[in-house]
């Protein structure tokens, strides 16, 4: 559940010493234990919904494989080998698609931060819960859904203030603020100065 591949190695040499000096232990038992293993394993990955190749030709390779080992360590050495490496391909395949879901949200706020947007909106739109979408924007990013969402709305609003002669209401309005004082708040606090000074300044 944790990917901590480190315990999982641990807890495995441990078995496998055990079964080393267990007496009397036959091929056939510890051939069970490794089949025990193998099934735990993939039911536990099905659990936490953990992509990998074929359950079913895994289960053969690695049921094939157990009569090439010629120890009890080098069998179960094997099996923690294949199954940290399924496991970090795993980490890695969801780190990459966790980037491009922090991209298509950051897309996504970019053409559309006018409108009323939430996480739950966002996380409709990359097809990740609310919750679990906010802590990787946050991880990635640096900032908050909201401090970025705010950022893009004043970089916005800055430009329409200095290209165009739209009313300050209008333009908090068009770059999603339905308050004019909250817009005047969040403005001044980005900007250091007032919609109306920040024009007088540099339009």
């Amino acid at each position: 559940e944790t990917f901590n591949c480190e315990t999982l190695s641990d807890l495995i040499t441990k078995l496998a010493e055990a079964l080393r000096h267990s007496s009397p232990v036959t091929g056939h038992f510890v051939y069970q234990v490794y089949r025990e293993l193998t099934e735990l394993f993939l039911f536990s990955i099905k659990q936490y919904q953990i992509t990998i190749v074929s359950e079913d030709i895994l289960r053969q390779h690695w049921e094939d494989s157990f009569s090439t080992f010629d120890s009890v360590s080098a069998a179960f050495e094997y099996l923690t080998n294949t199954w940290i490496q399924l496991l970090k391909d795993h980490q890695q395949h969801r780190q990459k698609s966790q980037s491009k879901s922090v991209l298509l949200a950051k897309q996504y706020i970019n053409e559309h931060y006018a409108e009323a947007l939430t996480l739950e909106k966002i996380g409709q739109v990359v097809g990740l819960n609310p919750s679990y979408f906010s802590n990787i924007f946050r991880k990635e990013s640096g900032c908050t859904f909201i401090d970025y969402l705010t950022e893009i709305r004043m970089k916005n609003a800055r430009q329409l203030i200095t290209d165009t002669d739209l009313e300050i209401i209008e333009i908090a309005e068009q770059t999603g603020f339905h308050d004019l004082k909250y817009f005047s708040r969040c403005f001044r606090k980005i900007t250091g100065m007032t919609p109306a000074a920040y024009r007088k300044l540099f339009s």
